[in-house]
C-alpha cells in the first residue's frame, strides 16, 4: 500500500522554488535568495518572506532532527494575480493559466485530478518525496488561486474525502 501510494503522486522532482525544495536548509534559502524581507521566529518556527504584500513567498522552517538545524517544511507563494503566470513551480509541471487568465480550481482539478484530501479550504495533492509531502491550493470565493505551494506533515495527513 505504502508503494501504490508513492505512485499515486505529482512527481517532486521539479517541485521547487528558487531551486529550494522541502527539507532544504536555511543556508540554501540564503543562498539562493539573499536576506529575507521579513523574519519571523514563532514558537520553535522560522518563517522567512520575500516579497512585498502583493506578491510573496513564505519559507516555514522547523528544527526537527537530531542537529537542531532548521529544515524547510513548507514553501508558501503568494502570487498577485497578474504574476501567477510567471510562477516557477507551476510552470515545471505544466500547470500554468491561459495567458491572460487566471489559474482556477478547475484547471487545477482538470490537470491534476481530484485532491488526496481537502481541509480548512485548501486542496492537497501527494508528492513524491514522501507519504507526507504535498502540494497544496488555496482559492477565493471565485475559485481563483490565491495560494499554492509546498508542504510536509509530520502527523499522519487526516483524509476527508
Amino acid at each position: 500500500n505504502k508503494l501504490l501510494n508513492l505512485n499515486d503522486a505529482v512527481y517532486a522532482g521539479r517541485l521547487f522554488y528558487n531551486r529550494i525544495k522541502l527539507g532544504a536548509t536555511e543556508d540554501d534559502i540564503i543562498y539562493r535568495n539573499g536576506d529575507p524581507d521579513k523574519k519571523v521566529s514563532k514558537n520553535s518556527d522560522l518563517i522567512y518572506t520575500y516579497g512585498d504584500n502583493n506578491c510573496y513567498t513564505s519559507f516555514i522552517l522547523k528544527r526537527i532532527n537530531e542537529s537542531g538545524e532548521p529544515i524547510v517544511t513548507s514553501i508558501a507563494v503568494n502570487p498577485s494575480k497578474e504574476d501567477i503566470g510567471g510562477a516557477e513551480m507551476l510552470y515545471n509541471i505544466g500547470l500554468l493559466p491561459d495567458e491572460g487568465k487566471y489559474l482556477t480550481k478547475t484547471n487545477v482539478e482538470n490537470y491534476l485530478g481530484s485532491p488526496k484530501f481537502s481541509k480548512n479550504n485548501m486542496d492537497y495533492y501527494r508528492i513524491s518525496s514522501g507519504l507526507n509531502d504535498y502540494l497544496f491550493f488555496t482559492y477565493d470565493a471565485e475559485g481563483i488561486v490565491k495560494e499554492y505551494g509546498l508542504q510536509r506533515n509530520f502527523k499522519k495527513a487526516e483524509n476527508s474525502q
